[in-house]
């Protein structure tokens, strides 16, 4: 869920601000509905509108370098390690060791997050959503996932994402994953979409820390993934 990691990466990498945006949506289509993922296209990139190209190179850009993300030894390492301390503190929650994957991807997007400012994401967030509008992703979306975004479906989809993109406009959800207990809350969130029972007060103050102290490694990972570009042909190269 380090869709803000995504936005940075593909933005940089592409030079297209609307593709750092595109990056996005993969986690915030699963947020808004679990069964809208990426999936082939039968519509040929230039049959696109030049917005929707540049949203789906941005898609494109996050399937690859999520792929040699999870392989990045920082990544498995701090996965790793959240792991070995859920078992250390007797966190007892149902399947808590699940987490560890989302969580440190949550910590690495909050060492961003204080790196360059909440106020300056949301500007940015901003800018980028007047270029592509939300009737744009759902149009994309569609493209994806035919099946799922039927009449009845998309206009629920569609709210809900647009209901997404406003609160991390507004702010304090990015600034949430600066802390441990913000850091928690997301986290339950996603355990509620799973259908997981909420926490118990205990666990979830064991939880806020495990996230405080993987919020302390994440700096240094960042850098480490910030250090190279992920690999891919597409991207041109932009200063």
């Amino acid at each position: 869920m380090n869709f803000l990691l995504h936005r940075h990466l593909a933005a940089r990498d592409t030079g297209d601000a609307v593709a750092g945006l595109g990056a996005m949506l993969p986690d915030l289509w699963r947020m808004a509905h679990r069964r809208v993922r990426p999936r082939p296209v039968e519509t040929r990139p230039e049959d696109l509108t030049a917005p929707l190209r540049e949203l789906q190179l941005g898609i494109e850009h996050h399937l690859e370098a999520d792929a040699w993300f999870h392989r990045h030894p920082v990544f498995i390492e701090g996965e790793q390690s959240l792991n070995e301390a859920f078992g250390a503190v007797g966190l007892r929650a149902p399947k808590i060791g699940l987490f560890a994957h989302p969580l440190w991807e949550l910590a690495i997007d909050g060492a961003l997050v204080a790196r360059q400012g909440t106020e300056t994401i949301v500007a940015a967030l901003g800018q980028v959503r007047r270029k592509a509008p939300a009737d744009l992703m759902l149009e994309l979306a569609r493209l994806h996932a035919p099946a799922v975004l039927r009449d009845e479906t998309t206009h629920a989809f569609s709210a809900r994402l647009e209901d997404l993109l406003d609160r991390l406009e507004e702010g304090s959800w990015i600034a949430g994953y600066c802390n441990g207990p913000g850091l928690a809350a997301r986290l339950e969130g996603i355990r509620r979409r799973i259908g997981l029972a909420p926490l118990e007060h205990r666990d979830r103050q064991l939880l806020a820390n495990a996230a405080g102290d993987a919020l302390a490694r994440a700096p240094a990972a960042l850098d480490a993934l910030l250090a190279v570009k992920p690999p891919a042909s597409a991207w041109p190269d932009a200063d």
